[in-house]
């Protein structure tokens, strides 16, 4: 139930907030969950593999490009 709840009023604030603001906030959090995943063994190897370096990437739009 208070999963229910927390997605219902998180979606009511989301509704509420400026488009930019919300957008923002995504790609801060798109950055975190792929500086948290380049930890992973795994996942470096892959971005290698890939031709990309895990610590090039400091900016949503370095992000975007996979530079």
């Amino acid at each position: 139930m208070f999963n229910k709840t927390k997605k219902f009023l998180t979606i009511q604030m989301l509704a509420t907030m400026d488009p930019r603001k919300v957008r923002a906030i995504s790609e801060k959090r798109a950055l975190r969950a792929f500086w948290a995943a380049s930890h992973a063994q795994a996942y470096r190897q892959y971005l290698k593999d890939c031709g990309v370096e895990a610590s090039s990437i400091r900016t949503i739009d370095d992000f975007k490009l996979g530079r």
